[in-house]
């Protein structure tokens, strides 16, 4: 049984009941790919991440059987039941951590919703917070190359912030 403090509980009992052998190999190929962490009950998942963040599925086998790149996706389809209803439909963290695969912690919801939670989370840029934001707003005149060197982010990010498209709540 694997538990955490968002009152989250998944049994592996629950998932062979109901599963394929296929879909039971994919469940162990998601729990072995995390990292368990007791004090927020996330699953850190520990194979590749991509660009913003989110588990990335590798594997043919699991990709094939989901249809999903995202760990976060492809966990919460197996351990839930979840199909997105169209294309379009976000998978939101309540715990505010991009590369957690616990499906307890997803919600189903708009992008507009998704961008909410971003700003409640200040997770806008996994590497950025709301003091470095500030600080890259304050400095107009300088070289945004420069900037995204110094921040470690693409130079369009630091374009996207000074133009009010990113961290617009942020002055």
């Amino acid at each position: 049984m694997i538990t955490g403090s968002l009152n989250t509980t998944v049994t592996f009992s629950t998932v062979v009941a109901d599963h394929t052998p296929e879909m039971i190999a994919a469940a162990l190929y998601l729990l072995e790919s995390s990292r368990f962490d007791q004090t927020t009950g996330c699953w850190h998942w520990t194979k590749t991440l991509a660009t913003g963040g989110y588990g990335q599925i590798t594997t043919t086998a699991v990709f094939d059987l989901f249809r999903a790149k995202g760990a976060h996706r492809a966990s919460k389809m197996l351990f839930d039941g979840w199909r997105p209803e169209d294309r379009h439909e976000h998978h939101r963290h309540r715990c505010g951590s991009r590369d957690c695969i616990n499906p307890m912690h997803a919600l189903t919801g708009s992008a507009s919703d998704n961008w909410s939670d971003r700003a409640e989370y200040g997770s806008y840029g996994a590497k950025l917070t709301v003091s470095k934001v500030r600080d890259i707003k304050s400095r107009s005149g300088e070289s945004s190359r420069l900037l995204a060197i110094e921040y470690g982010v693409h130079r369009s990010v630091i374009h996207r912030i000074r133009r009010g498209v990113l961290w617009k709540n942020v002055s």
